[in-house]
């Protein structure tokens, strides 16, 4: 006889709430349900069929059976290897586990990954619902980019991102993870830092998350809202080598091409371009605040926000002016916050490696620096860590 299976959660786009989507009972109208139910079940035998890419469809889509060795989209139960290619996911995916070769890159809701330009572009507009679950590890030595942000207009408009790994989450070799926080633009305001606190997008890992050798992760910030990104695993291991970058993944101005914001937005008196942060600097003579004022050829300043005691906020944007900075870019004209490394363990942390939240700045501009949070059961910092 079968050994059952085991309920894990529901997947109904962005219509259901993040806290119910574990529960076994749920209540949709049907509006909500038109898109589609589905329910994901684990195998209780703990045995995992392999299944194999081999891209012989020709699309590229992990949606698609052609493009598996057994033909067939993976389940819980399947042992997921990739060794090569370049995967995309529209919504969702999961897996029993997840394997990913030095060749390979896999992009959740996403079609290509530049770190030097902070942007990944998303797939397919706006608004999309997107969701990863691996029951087991999963083992990363190639690249791996999870949401994503529409660089033509500088905004992430991603409203429900749900990451979760059952068992470990190591990344080896020169491995690039990128995760995008989630954000809803539509209800952002100003100053409201118990809506980012709570709204953070949270990637849950059950067992070890290791960074080794020359990896690198990049948690960033929706730079609209400020919405960060939140790790939660049993241990941390950032070896000698490998690195978390959150530089210049904070904070932003955004562009709508004339666009005025909602409420609480800031409009930058020079050109078109608005920003929800604080401590802001408002020209070229002023530089961003953030646990502190930021500095200023006179007296008005970027004013002082955030919390010692809770440092999950992004750095604030530069301010440049028209005579200085005409070009909405990353690293010549309003120059990007730093981002947000917030980590959360039961277990050890250790830090032997480089974890990067600054700002770039430029001769007549200063952006502020981000944070970092090490909310973990004990840490442990090497001597040739930097922080």
């Amino acid at each position: 006889p079968s050994d059952g299976a085991r309920f894990v959660r529901w997947y109904v786009g962005d219509a259901l709430p993040l806290a119910d989507v574990a529960n076994a009972e749920i209540s949709l109208s049907p509006e909500a349900a038109k898109g589609g139910v589905r329910a994901y079940f684990v195998s209780l035998s703990g045995e995992k069929t392999p299944k194999t890419w081999t891209g012989d469809a020709g699309t590229g889509k992990w949606g698609d059976d052609g493009n598996w060795d057994p033909s067939g989209v993976p389940t819980p139960d399947n042992a997921v290897t990739i060794d090569f290619g370049r995967v995309t996911i529209p919504d969702f995916a999961v897996a029993g586990s997840l394997t990913l070769g030095a060749s390979t890159e896999l992009y959740l809701g996403s079609e290509y990954f530049d770190a030097s330009s902070v942007y990944a572009k998303q797939l397919n507009g706006p608004a999309k619902a997107l969701g990863l679950l691996v029951a087991g590890d999963v083992d990363c030595a190639g690249a791996m980019t999870i949401g994503g942000q529409i660089a033509a207009t500088g905004v992430s408009t991603l409203t429900n991102l749900q990451i979760q790994i059952g068992g470990d989450l190591k990344a080896t070799g020169s491995a690039k993870i990128a995760v995008y926080a989630a954000s809803d633009p539509a209800a952002a305001v100003r100053g409201d830092f118990a809506r980012l606190y709570a709204g953070a997008t949270v990637v849950r890992i059950g067992g070890a998350f290791e960074l080794k050798d020359t990896a690198t992760l990049y948690p960033t910030c929706d730079e609209l809202t400020g919405a960060s990104v939140k790790f939660e695993a049993a241990t941390f291991l950032l070896g000698e080598g490998a690195t978390v970058d959150a530089s210049n993944r904070g904070w932003h101005w955004f562009n709508r091409g004339g666009y005025k914001g909602p409420s609480g937005y800031y409009a930058h008196t020079a050109r078109n371009y608005n920003t929800f942060a604080l401590g802001i600097g408002l020209n070229n003579q002023i530089g961003s605040g953030y646990g502190g004022l930021g500095g200023g050829a006179n007296d008005t300043f970027g004013l002082t926000y955030g919390y010692a005691y809770a440092p999950f906020l992004p750095g604030a944007p530069a301010g440049g002016d028209s005579n200085y900075s005409t070009s909405y870019d990353a690293t010549t004209g309003l120059l990007r916050g730093g981002g947000c490394f917030w980590l959360r363990t039961t277990g050890e942390a250790v830090v032997d490696g480089k974890i990067d939240v600054s700002a770039r700045n430029a001769d007549w501009d200063a952006a502020s620096g981000g944070s970092v949070w090490l909310a973990v059961g004990e840490l442990t910092v090497g001597e040739k860590a930097s922080i």
